[in-house]
């Protein structure tokens, strides 16, 4: 059994009013154990989730593009990526965070022969000019930018410089890549399409990333993919009900020379995803790697 809209309607109604273990609310709702917690998980973090509709009409594709930390792409492996989709139908496209790299006003200590680097106007110019090309090649695909750690960078910066700035902040990124005239949506919460959650990986802090899956199931409680690590990976979890749950971690585009100055040793590999989804919202991931300006 899973959390429909009408079973998470039903929970969030009586949790508002009553206070309720999982052995009452399972009670209550006639459910098992499991997803009774798993509902009053839901409930007491409604600020880091967003609950969405999870079926279809029809079967959907959707494409995932993780960590691109743009003007910083991979060169030859992005572009292998651009023409494996550019003829290809997606429904979604989600941009899964850290889609700019905003290295200029990192906390890092930034390397001064890299001048470059300092350009702010440039990542600016550069990103818009991908989201441009990605609605150009994609017109009837609903693109979703996902907020990462980088995209923080922006907010983080001006609260530590101008704070009196924090007024703008609410329509800055829509106004800034103009998203609003690219109908691109800008999401800063983890959101759901059919039966999978979508995070960037930057919402739980810390955690080896050799066990990053399990560490994410185990807040998680359910289906989910993330970006952040810059790895592939994967992993299925099984409950004492018998439930089943996927996670998996999608590799990065960008070029890992620009990871030079924070992590000169790492296991960072490029890569991205595709997903189809059936009409219950039930999925299939295509994890893909790209090595060398092959994909597998």
């Amino acid at each position: 059994m899973k959390i429909t809209n009408n079973l998470w309607q039903k929970a969030k109604e009586i949790l508002t009013f009553h206070h309720m273990g999982r052995r009452e609310l399972a009670e209550t709702l006639d459910i098992n154990e499991m997803l009774s917690r798993n509902l009053i998980f839901a409930y007491d973090n409604q600020h880091l989730f967003t609950i969405r509709q999870d079926t279809f009409e029809t079967t959907k594709t959707a494409l995932v593009l993780a960590d691109l930390h743009i003007p910083y792409l991979h060169k030859i492996n992005y572009e292998a990526v651009h023409q494996y989709i550019k003829n290809k139908h997606y429904d979604y496209i989600v941009l899964l965070g850290d889609v700019v790299d905003f290295y200029a006003i990192s906390f890092f200590r930034k390397d001064p022969e890299r001048a470059q680097h300092k350009n702010l106007k440039l990542e600016i110019e550069q990103c818009k000019a991908f989201l441009s090309e990605l609605r150009d090649e994609f017109p009837n695909a609903k693109i979703i930018w996902m907020e990462g750690n980088h995209e923080e960078r922006l907010r983080n910066h001006i609260w530590s410089k101008v704070p009196e700035l924090d007024c703008v902040l609410d329509k800055l990124f829509v106004n800034l890549f103009e998203l609003d005239k690219l109908k691109i949506d800008y999401i800063d919460k983890p959101f759901k399409l059919g039966m999978l959650w979508f995070l960037h990986g930057h919402e739980r802090k810390g955690g080896n990333p050799e066990y990053i899956i399990k560490v994410f199931m185990d807040y998680v409680r359910d289906h989910f993919i993330i970006g952040h690590f810059h790895r592939i990976a994967d992993g299925l979890f099984k409950s004492i009900g018998g439930t089943i749950h996927k996670g998996v971690s999608v590799g990065w585009l960008g070029d890992p020379e620009t990871a030079a100055d924070y992590a000169p040793l790492n296991k960072y590999c490029n890569g991205f995803a595709e997903i189809r989804f059936d009409k219950a919202g039930q999925y299939k991931i295509d994890n893909h790697a790209v090595i060398n300006g092959d994909i597998f």
